[in-house]
């Protein structure tokens, strides 16, 4: 890979992480974090998709529903940010949806080596998720 490819390739990251995650409560009670297509999960995302969060939970525990689209990696950072007090304080339950089998491994390795307090599931299908995460819902 040239020089020029490589400098190119920083800043369509660079430029891809500076674009938020969209967080949002839906109407089965579950907070949604959706990454969209970023192929590296960041430590700096994470921590916007985090006072999102903290922003719509309001200090109540929620379940929450996290997924993203063409994942290839997540910073080690960005797995151990999970695991914090403050993480753990307004969250019930995890859903982690996970379509692709690089995604599915990904979700593995942070169950594996990053496993939070609260309650985590690895998903194929959005349905499953919800329907598993509903029991959570009054926690707060």
């Amino acid at each position: 890979m040239g020089a020029r490819t490589m400098a190119r390739s920083r800043a369509d990251s660079a430029a891809a992480s500076s674009v938020p995650p969209r967080v949002w409560m839906d109407l089965h009670g579950v907070l949604r974090v959706d990454y969209g297509f970023h192929a590296s999960i960041t430590l700096d995302l994470v921590r916007k998709a985090h006072r999102l969060h903290q922003a719509i939970a309001a200090g109540r525990r929620v379940p929450v529903l996290v997924l993203g689209h063409g994942i290839l990696d997540v910073e080690w950072e960005a797995y151990r940010f999970a695991q914090r007090p403050e993480v753990g304080a307004i969250t019930a339950a995890v859903a982690l949806l996970a379509t692709t089998p690089l995604e599915r491994h990904l979700a593995q390795l942070f169950l594996l080596y990053h496993r939070p307090a609260h309650p985590v599931r690895v998903f194929r299908e959005d349905r499953a998720a919800v329907d598993w995460l509903r029991q959570y819902r009054l926690l707060s």
